[in-house]
């Protein structure tokens, strides 16, 4: 099995692209 590292990762990603959606002025986060 993998660390989680990759998952933590991955959710994190996640979620900056949901706060982007909402936050579309938020151009500095835009990964």
């Amino acid at each position: 099995m993998r660390s989680d590292a990759h998952i933590k990762i991955f959710i994190i990603k996640q979620v900056l692209r949901l706060a982007c959606r909402i936050n579309p002025s938020n151009k500095e986060t835009n990964l």
